[in-house]
């Protein structure tokens, strides 16, 4: 067909990927295939509310510098809230807290440097394909919970954005503790996740995690609270358990020593200063002041940590140690280097004081009301030194980040918290998505058949009567000829054909495009190459009134025409070293639907019913 019909309705696609996902009154358009980001933040990412006692005005995390929230601290089993009827909730990830940019830099770069919008829901009520989305959760707790049972669990999260999107797999881009819920959920979920892109993920653990736990670590966030207090409300969260290290990292004497004696032997720094007054009221009532038995009493009862959590820890690093992921999954790490790291600790005993001096104003209480506790007691602690290096981001070290599954590993220059933010990190991060998603790629192919567009269309629309006779005459030809070769009712084409020659101009420009809204859907094989199973490149417009009234990349149902094309054919065309009407007269097209015979059979059709006849 040597139409000009063909041309203007091929050519109709538009400059942008606004909307992967777009429902109308009359068609509906996906592209499955293109993948929405979910970003996952690290540990202390997420607010954190009590949702029994706290407002959303104040959150209990961040909360107030130095405030107390004893309502996010567990008991020994990981599991039991200290505070009875607290009921913890994440409600969103941090952007900034109290002046500083936790991940602001990250949601910027994502809003002003990528087309990503967050949370992709447009005015209408549908939902984009180029949407990223994140991931609050509550950190305290381990990571299978964090994937399956929390109240916005990764699972439920991930099966929403999914279905919103209308897409079958999803990127994730994790940050830090994040990339532990990452690994494992892209190793058991396969057929959701496209890839993951992993931020300075410790996914074989820190030593600073385990610093944490014992001496005392804020992650950085020295101006909300203080180390002590990270302790007090921290140390029995198996979160934290899950982020140190699965390989020997303490030395003693110059030896290695076993992970089990790490976790479950000695009393810490922290420890020893949150050992209550009773536990030496009950020495003092024994006479046992000497530090010798001072020691080997306290460490009868505060010796080493919680010994179910670090149960349930060695149970969880022997099924997550060994996931691996479908080689369907794309693995990319990317991490911060070159920053003073501690790589192990090297154990130093000390001799530590109770409250470090008498007159400290601490009391306990006695048949006789309270009474200030007399007499310092001296006991051997564990101190913990670091050795430190430039191998890694300043709290993961080099051992932390490796995953055998990961096809590639770049570094930047930053530390753990700021690398997440920065536009050279995101640089990577989005160079990663366009090798998945082809973004820049299919925006450019569209702006390229737009300026097409503009030209044909306006020449469709400037076509004298005459010529639309002429060049409907050539196209009822070619029907025919076609159905000849397909032995159809060649006494109805005859007819139909007939009717179109006197009636082109009227038939297909002003009762085709007139009133009747048009879709149509564009194939390109081994072009689109986003996966595997999906090389094909999609797009589709929809027409009205001799309007575009919609556009974009992906399949469109129901479609009213289909145009395929080989892609060299397309490539030619997108380049202009190759003119539509070349292709079309050298068979590099194959229509199918309306123009073939849908289109004919309709056109005739209703000029029989308009005709009378």
């Amino acid at each position: 067909m040597k139409g000009v019909l063909f041309v203007v309705t091929f050519l109709l696609l538009v400059q942008s990927v606004s909307s992967m996902y777009v429902q109308s009154e009359s068609y509906e358009a996906t592209a499955n295939y293109h993948s929405p980001i979910l970003f996952i933040p690290g540990i202390m990412g997420s607010a954190l509310d009590d949702n029994n006692r706290w407002t959303m005005s104040d959150n209990l995390w961040p909360g107030n510098p130095h405030e107390d929230r004893m309502e996010l601290a567990l008991k020994d089993d990981g599991k039991t809230v200290e505070v009875e009827g607290s009921d913890i909730i994440a409600p969103h990830v941090l952007r900034t807290a109290w002046g500083a940019g936790i991940y602001k830099g990250f949601y910027t770069y994502m809003d002003t440097n990528t087309p990503y919008k967050f949370d992709g829901k447009t005015d209408n009520g549908d939902y984009m394909g180029q949407a990223y989305f994140d991931h609050p959760y509550d950190f305290r707790r381990p990571t299978a919970y964090q994937l399956y049972d929390g109240k916005r669990s990764l699972d439920d999260d991930i099966k929403k954005i999914l279905e919103h999107t209308k897409s079958d797999k999803i990127i994730l881009v994790a940050h830090s503790m994040g990339g532990l819920q990452s690994k494992m959920y892209a190793s058991e979920h396969p057929e959701k996740v496209r890839a993951v892109i992993l931020l300075s993920s410790p996914l074989n653990g820190a030593p600073r995690g385990f610093q944490s736990l014992t001496e005392g670590y804020n992650f950085g966030a020295g101006k909300l609270i203080t180390e002590s207090h990270v302790w007090e409300i921290g140390h029995n969260w198996e979160g934290v358990y899950h982020l140190s290290p699965d390989h020997q990292f303490v030395k003693s004497n110059g030896n290695q020593i076993s992970l089990d004696e790490t976790f479950g032997k000695g009393i810490s720094f922290q420890q020893a200063g949150h050992i209550p007054s009773e536990a030496f009221a009950e020495l003092e009532a024994q006479k046992i002041i000497q530090p010798e038995e001072v020691t080997k009493k306290l460490e009868e009862k505060y010796s080493g940590l919680s010994p179910t959590i670090w149960k349930q820890t060695k149970e969880f690093r022997s099924k997550f140690n060994a996931l691996k992921a479908n080689p369907s999954v794309r693995v990319e790490i990317i991490h911060g280097d070159n920053q003073v790291t501690t790589q192990e600790f090297k154990v130093r005993n000390e001799l530590y004081t109770s409250f470090n001096s008498y007159g400290t104003g601490q009391y306990i209480l006695t048949d006789q009301g309270s009474e200030e506790l007399r007499a310092p007691f001296q006991f051997t602690i564990r101190r913990l030194d670091r050795v430190d290096t430039n191998e890694g981001d300043e709290t993961v070290h080099g051992k932390g980040f490796p995953w055998s599954s990961a096809s590639n590993t770049q570094t930047v220059n930053f530390g753990h918290m700021a690398m997440a933010s920065e536009p050279e990190t995101l640089d990577k991060v989005m160079k990663i998505v366009e090798e998945i998603n082809h973004d820049k790629r299919d925006k450019q192919w569209l702006d390229n058949l737009n300026k097409m567009a503009i030209h044909y269309l306006a020449r469709a629309q400037s076509l004298s009567e005459e010529e639309a006779t002429k060049i409907s005459q050539e196209y009822a030809d070619a029907i025919k000829e076609e159905n000849k070769k397909e032995e159809k009712d060649t006494v109805r084409i005859g007819k139909l054909t007939g009717d179109i020659k006197g009636r082109g101009k009227y038939v297909f420009f002003q009762k085709m495009l007139l009133g009747k809204k048009t879709t149509i859907q564009i194939i390109v094989p081994e072009a689109g190459e986003y996966d595997n199973k999906n090389k094909e490149f999609y797009a589709w417009i929809a027409l009205e009134d001799f309007s575009l009234v919609d556009s974009n990349i992906g399949k469109i149902q129901p479609s009213t025409y289909s145009v395929t094309m080989d892609k060299e054919t397309f490539l030619g065309v997108m380049s202009g070293t190759i003119d539509l009407k070349q292709a079309w007269d050298n068979g590099s097209l194959d229509v199918s639907g309306g123009l073939k015979e849908n289109l004919i059979i309709w056109a005739g059709s209703w000029l029989t019913k308009f005709m009378g006849s």
